[in-house]
């Protein structure tokens, strides 16, 4: 057991080794220091923070999911003058700091940072942290000093823990981190969408927006909250398609969906947005299995998908007969005895959905669409919007804009 940790030792006292300026006499620049402890944090993954002497912190070298040292820490340092060299600080049984004070110009202070009992807080990332002891950390901060000052420092256990009193009390009024929602009811969410299932991903939408937090992807609010929203579009899309959805079908509604989001110039729920983006697809994939099912032949899958890429141009039976080489009475014959419907209901089905994505997720004008869809006229597009979905397209729009 000895021989094991006196390996470890020199492994790890190589890394911090290889971290150091090839040249001690050298004094090291603002760059140089910042260069020195970005690969100091990578080789050890121990947290370090520079400060000033008024308190505040200036640089961060750390995982993302480490939290920021406590102020109560950096406020009560300062009210004591520390004279060169390492000093040893005891939170608790289970937290330990080294402050490094350096006569060197580029550095006031710089604080080496291990905190079982904080890091226990992010739960699922403990594993990404490194458990030192008190006696490493401090040899630690005695190769910074000395990359600093080229010289050994004086080191000062626990003089000040006294004075200091840290205990649990120093995080009371640090914002504690949230979880992640979790990704078990985030599968369970997209197995909702991808089974056409309605009321489940409703259900489960609730239950994962209460398991826990979104995360930051931003630091501007609503720069995060779109690409929550964007994430979520391409998770329900891929989703989608498994269940069924064509990809040339979900890949069109990403786009119109991503360039709405994108326009968006506030967003008042999060949970809303997922709840539509979400519920969109889904209803997807809901009509591509009421469309489509085992039984059906080779010539029903070609004239579905030619009339799902070319609906929107005026598209005609024979328009459709000659693409496919094949006699127009036999492929509306062929197509009614095999699905119950006609070729001309599920053009105007697929006309439907994509009016229905365009008065979700664009400002185009009744008539824009009207046209862009390959409708005669507006008030043709309205009449036969109207019969199938029993409301007009500006009460649809109404009713369901985000």
């Amino acid at each position: 057991m000895f021989k094991m940790i006196i390996s470890c030792d020199k492994q790890f006292a190589k890394r911090v080794y290889e971290t150091a300026p090839l040249s001690a006499k050298e004094a090291l620049t603002m760059t140089d220091l910042t260069q020195y402890l970005t690969e100091l944090h990578r080789a050890t993954k121990v947290g370090f923070f520079v400060a000033d002497h008024q308190g505040h912190l200036t640089e961060r070298f750390k995982a993302p999911a480490m939290p920021d040292l406590p102020s109560i820490y950096l406020t009560r340092l300062i009210k004591h003058s520390l004279a060169s060299g390492v000093y040893l600080y005891l939170a608790n049984p289970k937290e330990c700091f080294t402050v490094i004070v350096s006569s060197a110009p580029q550095a006031t202070l710089i604080i080496a940072w291990m905190s079982s009992t904080t890091l226990e807080e992010t739960e699922f990332y403990q594993e990404h942290f490194p458990t030192l002891s008190s006696q490493r950390l401090v040899a630690l901060s005695k190769t910074i000093y000395f990359t600093l000052c080229h010289t050994w420092p004086t080191v000062y256990e626990n003089n000040f823990v006294g004075d200091f009193s840290f205990n649990r009390e120093a995080h009371e009024n640090e914002p504690r981190p949230r979880h992640h929602n979790s990704y078990h009811l985030e599968k369970c969410l997209l197995a909702a969408v991808k089974n056409g299932d309605l009321d489940r991903f409703n259900q489960g939408l609730d239950a994962y927006l209460r398991s826990g937090s979104f995360g930051r992807t931003a630091m501007q609010e609503l720069r995060n909250q779109k690409n929550i929203a964007i994430i979520a579009i391409s998770l329900c899309a891929r989703a989608s398609i498994e269940g069924g959805v064509p990809p040339e079908i979900a890949f069109s509604l990403v786009d119109k969906m991503c360039l709405y989001v994108e326009g968006m110039t506030s967003i008042t729920s999060v949970g809303n947005l997922i709840q539509t983006i979400g519920s969109l697809f889904t209803t997807r994939v809901q009509h591509s299995r009421q469309l489509t099912h085992a039984g059906q032949n080779y010539w029903v899958n070609q004239i579905e998908r030619y009339v799902r890429t070319h609906f929107a141009h005026g598209l005609t039976l024979s328009q459709l007969a000659q693409a496919l080489g094949r006699d127009k009475h036999y492929l509306a014959h062929l197509y009614r005895a095999e699905t119950g419907r006609t070729i001309h209901q599920y053009l105007l089905l697929c006309q439907i959905n994509e009016f229905k994505s365009e008065l979700l997720w664009t400002d185009h004008t009744i008539t824009q669409i009207s046209t862009q869809l390959g409708f005669s006229s507006p008030g043709a597009a309205t009449r036969v919007f109207k019969r199938e979905t029993g409301l007009t397209p500006r009460q649809y729009r109404q009713r369901y804009h985000i």
